[in-house]
């Protein structure tokens, strides 16, 4: 199912953060945070609603301004869009310099690339995406590999979204990402992610910066 960012220009976005399986692994990611300056988290997992016009398609990127630090890793996007449940992957490019100061603000410097292709789920109640292996590539250079089985079932992510929407039926919202091959956050100027899933399809998404 293609999806168009056009179609969700007025959809509320969001991007959730701290959604690993793994409470104890999180907890120590969010202490690791803590020690370059990164403040905690007010719940966990957090979730920062975005601008909507944040969303792009498009394969060539303006580096974000002011910006000397940026990375995006591989995400689950989640959209629920009249009455229907896709999945999709996209990419929350961060300002890695300016989330010390500003988690959201650090978000928000940033485009927020998704692919143009969507599977369509019965519901998040039972999607099950443990078996969808993420590749991130940036530069030529292998920066993320793992299953989505790291992260918080879809239906653990958007039933802590729901109270979030204020009512509102549709959104587009980003479920978190894999560890990094190098424990450290990498800056580049192409970077190629593909989602291999157990529909026999393969989400791809492919940008640059600059």
């Amino acid at each position: 199912m293609h999806l168009e960012c056009s179609d969700l220009a007025a959809v509320p976005l969001f991007v959730a953060g701290y959604t690993g399986r793994d409470q104890a692994a999180v907890r120590a990611h969010i202490e690791e945070l803590q020690a370059i300056g990164i403040a905690p988290p007010p719940e966990c997992p957090m979730y920062y609603h975005l601008q909507s016009d944040l969303l792009t398609q498009a394969s060539d990127l303006p580096e974000p301004s002011a910006a000397d630090f940026t990375s995006g890793e591989v995400e689950p996007v989640y959209v629920h869009y009249h009455g229907n449940s896709y999945i999709g992957i996209g990419s929350d490019h961060t300002d890695r310099q300016l989330e010390s100061e500003d988690v959201k603000l650090s978000k928000e410097r940033c485009s927020k690339p998704i692919g143009d292709f969507f599977i369509q789920v019965p519901d998040f109640d039972t999607a099950n995406i443990d078996d969808w292996k993420a590749t991130t590539v940036i530069d030529g250079i292998p920066y993320q590999e793992g299953y989505f089985s790291s992260l918080l079932a879809p239906r653990k992510v958007i039933a802590g979204l729901l109270p979030h929407l204020n009512g509102q039926d549709d959104y587009v919202c980003f479920g978190g990402t894999l560890p990094l091959l190098t424990g450290k956050f990498q800056p580049g100027k192409v970077w190629e992610m593909r989602v291999e899933t157990q529909f026999s399809a393969t989400l791809d998404l492919t940008y640059r910066l600059g």
